[in-house]
């Protein structure tokens, strides 16, 4: 849809909304340029009241959450991989991003010293059932007063440029020369981005390191994108497939999503997927000489690519083994969830009421409750 018609559309779901006098599922077709009202329904997750009452739970949230100073929250990094996490994904992960917790020990081994006034909080907060990057907090997961701030402002006068945040240099802070340790492929990305606008300018910039960020190779064994392919080609037969791979699966992130291993159709799936045409350069080729020209860099600039490539393998190698443990909780979910007939209700509690679940406690009035206040956030 052109963004001519997209606002069309919206006046169509506006009228709707003011003719019930509260919002509705609608259904819609577009015809020769004209849009068509099929359907109108009820939103059974839950009444107007209930929704303008969560509304205002969330506006409270976003208040309670915000840094005195202002705040910018973003979908960005966590949000692509974790979009709308369930209660206890939700809770395992906020664990381990903590500042005191696994994300904060990363960071202190790395030379940084994270805000100890944050405590349990991280640089993401849930707003509206879906995890936000909160611009005011992500640099005190370095510092207390780390020497790189968001520009608010430009944000909010902009929003578009929210969907990429560029943190700009305070160094009046303290730990300036100590900043790159904790930004690793983040850094050796933007270096090469910022070496590559002028001739190619922001987009073009962006999408040229990427190009050059497919030589990223993790180790053989933790190399997921060329095990499927490896898969496909028929090198690999599927239980060594699934030994190597077999804790990883789609939206893996998310505690609820079953592995590849326990899902022997989307294995197939996959396998059929990934057969399928290559795109052009994805057989190893070197795309540097190219973008060297094109970019006009110089044999001088390659050591950057090279670091963006170690870094990209190393984080990919990281997150396959953070699956591994991963996976071993999710079994131990699964089987909980088996033993108490939840149907997948496991997934709306939180680790502490395990104990509860345990003991004997019947929680499917919480289940219940979390199920549908989860359904009207998203909505």
């Amino acid at each position: 849809l052109s963004d001519t018609e997209l606002s069309r559309l919206a006046e169509l779901g506006r009228a709707v909304e003011g003719f019930y006098r509260e919002p509705r599922d609608v259904e819609w077709a577009l015809l020769g340029g004209t849009f068509l009202l099929l359907q109108a329904r009820p939103i059974t997750t839950g009444s107007a009241a209930e929704r303008d009452a969560v509304r205002a739970d969330v506006i409270a949230d976003v208040r309670r959450l915000a840094d005195p100073g202002g705040t910018v929250w973003v979908r960005y990094n966590l949000s692509e991989v974790l979009p709308e996490p369930t209660p206890m994904t939700w809770a395992v992960v906020s664990r381990l991003l903590a500042a005191d917790g696994g994300f904060g020990a990363m960071n202190r081994d790395l030379g940084a010293a994270p805000d100890p006034a944050l405590g349990s909080l991280s640089a993401f907060d849930l707003i509206a059932g879906r995890p936000m990057c909160n611009l005011a907090r992500m640099p005190r997961m370095q510092f207390a007063r780390a020497p790189f701030e968001y520009p608010f402002a430009a944000l909010k006068a902009d929003p578009r440029k929210a969907l990429d945040p560029k943190p700009v240099l305070a160094p009046w802070r303290a730990g300036l020369l100590r900043l790159k340790p904790t930004v690793f492929a983040d850094l050796a990305w933007q270096t090469l981005a910022e070496k590559l606008k002028p001739a190619l300018g922001e987009a073009g910039a962006h999408a040229a390191v990427g190009e050059l960020a497919l030589g990223a190779k993790p180790p053989v064994d933790a190399d997921f994108a060329d095990g499927v392919r490896r898969f496909a080609a028929g090198e690999l037969d599927r239980d060594r497939f699934l030994r190597l791979f077999g804790h990883r699966c789609r939206n893996e992130m998310e505690l609820s999503q079953p592995r590849w291993s326990e899902d022997p159709a989307a294995v197939a799936r996959l396998a059929v997927k990934a057969g399928g045409p290559r795109p052009v350069g994805f057989e190893g080729v070197d795309a540097w000489p190219e973008i060297k020209q094109r970019g006009k860099l110089s044999d001088a600039d390659r050591p950057d690519v090279d670091r963006l490539r170690t870094y990209l393998g190393l984080r990919e190698a990281a997150k396959h083994t953070l699956l591994l443990g991963y996976a071993v909780v999710r079994r131990a979910l699964v089987e909980l969830d088996r033993r108490f007939a939840l149907n997948g209700g496991v997934f709306f509690l939180v680790p502490a009421e395990l104990d509860r679940l345990l003991a004997g406690d019947d929680l499917s009035a919480t289940i219940s409750g979390r199920r549908k206040r989860r359904q009207l956030e998203l909505s």
